[in-house]
C-alpha cells in the first residue's frame, strides 16, 4: 500500500465547546481490545513470540528488544510493556518503522504521509470495532492564549487531511488521537521544535491493560472563535 504523501484555560466567553459524534467513553463492563489476542493478565515474552509466529508465520526481532511487524498495510515496530514478574504486561505498543526526522523542506511531504496512514488505519480500525469513541488534538496554542491541555477538534468532528495538514503548517504542532476503549491510534508532528536530526512526525497505534477515565474531556472548536 502506498505510504508516501499527506500542542493554556479555555476563553469561557468567547469558545464554543461541543462534543464530539461518539457511542461515549466505554464503560467498566466493555472487554479490552486485545492485540493479536494477547492477554495483559496472563502473558510472557514466549508467549508474544508465539503470537507473532501464529498471525505472520515468522519472528522478526528488531534491533532494541522490539519486533518488527508488517500489519494493516504498514512497517511497524512492536514492544509490550511487562510487568516485574514478565507474567503479564500493561502496554502494546506498535510504533511506525518509517523515518519520521526531515529537515524544513522534506517535512511536510512527511507529514502528510503520516497523516493519510493516520486517516487509513482509522477507517481499518472502524471496520472492525465501528467508530473511535472519541477524536481530538493538541496544538501549540501559543497565539490563542489558550491553556497547553486544550483539547481540539473540527466541525463536523471528523478528521480532513487538507485541515490537519493546515494545523502543521499555521501552528507547526499537531497531536491527534483517535480512541476506542482502551486502544489509541496516534499521531505526532513536531515541526516547531528543531532537534539534531531535523523535525520529528510519527505514528503509532497502543494497547493499554486498562480503560481511561469515563468522564469525557472538554473539546474546543478549532480554529478558537477568537482568532480571525
Amino acid at each position: 500500500m502506498q505510504k508516501a504523501l499527506l500542542r493554556f484555560f479555555s476563553l469561557a466567553a468567547a469558545l464554543i465547546l461541543f462534543c464530539l459524534p461518539r457511542a461515549g467513553y466505554a464503560d467498566t463492563a466493555q472487554e479490552l481490545h486485545l492485540y493479536l489476542g494477547i492477554p495483559f493478565d496472563a502473558v510472557t515474552p514466549a508467549a508474544v513470540g508465539q503470537a507473532l509466529l501464529d498471525s505472520f508465520g515468522e519472528v522478526t526481532p528488531g534491533e532494541y528488544g522490539d519486533y518488527l511487524v508488517d500489519d494493516f498495510g504498514y512497517a511497524f515496530r512492536m514492544t509490550v510493556s511487562f510487568h516485574d514478574d514478565l507474567k503479564s504486561a500493561y502496554r502494546i505498543f506498535l510504533g511506525s518503522a518509517e523515518n519520521g526526522w526531515g529537515t524544513d523542506d522534506e517535512f511536510p511531504a512527511l507529514i502528510r504521509r503520516d497523516i493519510l496512514q493516520f486517516l487509513d488505519m482509522e477507517a481499518q480500525l472502524t471496520a472492525r470495532w465501528g467508530g473511535p469513541d472519541i477524536r481530538y488534538f493538541y496544538t501549540d496554542t501559543t497565539r490563542y492564549g489558550l491553556n497547553g491541555f486544550t483539547r481540539f477538534m473540527f466541525p463536523g468532528g471528523v478528521w480532513d487531511a487538507e485541515q490537519m495538514m493546515r494545523v502543521c503548517e499555521e501552528d507547526r504542532y499537531l497531536v491527534a488521537f483517535s480512541q476506542w476503549g482502551n486502544a489509541t491510534l496516534r499521531l505526532w508532528a513536531d515541526w516547531k521544535n528543531e532537534k539534531k536530526f531535523g523535525y520529528l512526525t510519527k505514528l503509532d497505534l497502543y494497547f493499554d491493560n486498562e480503560l481511561p477515565d469515563t468522564q469525557p474531556p472538554d473539546i474546543v472548536a478549532y480554529p478558537p472563535a477568537n482568532i480571525e
